[in-house]
This record gives C-alpha cells, structure tokens and sequence, in this order.
C-alpha cells in the first residue's frame, strides 16, 4: 500500500516515458538490423539546446523555436548515420558510436556542468495527468499500438521486416532496401529527440550527461520486448511494457532498501 499509490504511479510512469521512446526509437533500428548507440547522446544534446534556448520566461515563439532545433538536430544525425553506414558502408555500431561521442563531446562543451533551468511551463506542460496517468503517458502508449498496428497489418510495415529479415531477397523482390533503411534511423533519431522532452520533465536543468544511460536500457527493453538483434522482428508494444518494467525495478529497489 505504500508503493502503490496515486504518486508513485505517476512518478514511475514519468521516469519510464522517455526510456518507452528511447526502446521504441531502437526498436525502430533493430528492425532493419542496426544497433544505434547515438540514441542517449541525442537526448544529452536536447536537453542541452533546452536549457539555453527554451529557459524560464522565453515566448511561445522561443519555444516552438528550441523545439524545432532540437528536432532539426536528430534529423541531421539521423542522415549523418545514414550517410555513414549505407553511404560508407561503416557498421552501425561502430558508425554510431563515433557520432554518439561527438554528440557528447558537443554537450560537454555546451553544458561543463549541470545548469540551467529548462522553462517550467513546458515541465508542467508534459507533466500534465489525468489522475495518476500522464497524458503523455497515454499518447505515447496509443503511439505504440499505432506503430504495431503499422508494422504487422501493413505493406510498408511488411517490407520493414522484409529488409531486416533477409536484405537480398527483400531487394529481389522489388524493395527499396536502402530507403527502408535510411528511414528506419531517421525516425529512430527523431525518437530520441522527442525522448529528451520527457527527459527534462524528470530533471528539468542542462546536463550533457543525462542521457549516456538511454543508450543501452533502450536496447535492453527492445530486446527484452521480443526485438532480435539480427533484424526483422520486433513488437513496439513488447518494447513499451519492458521499457515500464526496467522503470519498475529502478524504483522498487531503493524502496526496498536496496542499492
């Protein structure tokens, strides 16, 4: 009874949201076969551009501003890990641990320490809830679905798992496997830099290492989800509930007394 109250479910489930996007962007790359270790530097450098662009007292205007640079940002490394691995054939994993430490050596520059307190409109904004539930909680949820809906009940999901699954016969039969690609770590990307807003919602100041963690439990959760690491199956909603588990264990263990 003490663990299970309106609070602490509210609060779980506000820690847990941007780990749901960071698996969900991931799971995004692992369909295609990739790893993405670029993810948790994204959100580093998000909350990073927040804290110096969308501050206390900023207009709508600065805000919708922040926000655009921050999507632009993940686009760019988005085409930038595209560019690397299809373009210069570089493996992913290798390909995105060079941008990951250039993201993070960009946020460290910004930001030596942590400070600078993200606009407390917006924190409130994404914090909003409806009882202990976050609306944001529910949208990203229904995102889930949405995506699972997509990518088992639709030609476009199909050719998704078709590339991950066996790249050749994919491209014999007709798919543009490069495109298919090519999107996948877009939309993995922009994932990651929407995953920096829930980020600042926990911990709403400028620290180019708050991120480093997202890297490996998106991984963790997509994997745990039902996601292969060799490409071509995965489930969304398997990667959302584990991201929620790992959330779980995080808090459960310091209430039990545990380190």
């Amino acid at each position: 009874p003490g663990f299970l109250n309106a609070t602490n479910i509210n609060q779980l489930l506000i820690l847990a949201l941007p780990l749901i996007v960071a698996a969900i962007a991931q799971t995004h790359a692992l369909l295609v076969g990739y790893i993405d270790l670029s993810v948790g530097a994204m959100i580093s450098l998000g909350v990073v551009i927040a804290s110096f662009m969308i501050g206390p007292g900023v207009s709508f205007g600065q805000v919708m501003l922040g926000i655009a640079v921050i999507i632009g940002c993940a686009v760019a490394l988005g085409l930038i890990n595209a560019g690397l691995i299809r373009g210069v054939k570089i493996p992913s994993i290798i390909a995105t641990l060079a941008t990951m430490s250039i993201l993070d050596g960009i946020a460290l520059n910004m930001r030596p320490s942590a400070q600078g307190i993200i606009n407390p409109d917006l924190v409130g904004l994404l914090k909003t809830s409806i009882g202990p539930i976050p609306v944001a909680f529910i949208v990203v949820a229904l995102g889930a679905v949405a995506l699972d809906a997509w990518l088992h009940g639709s030609g476009s999901g199909l050719r998704l798992r078709a590339v991950g699954f066996d790249d050749r016969s994919a491209r014999r039969s007709g798919i543009r496997t490069t495109w298919v690609r090519v999107r996948a770590l877009l939309i993995t990307s922009v994932l990651a830099g929407v995953a920096a807003f829930f980020v600042m919602a926990r911990a709403p100041i400028g620290n180019a290492q708050i991120g480093s963690t997202f890297a490996l439990s998106s991984i963790t959760a997509a994997v745990l989800g039902g996601a292969s690491l060799a490409g071509g199956r995965a489930t969304f909603i398997g990667s959302a509930v584990a991201a929620i588990l790992l959330a779980l264990i995080l808090t459960v263990l310091p209430y039990l007394g545990l380190s």
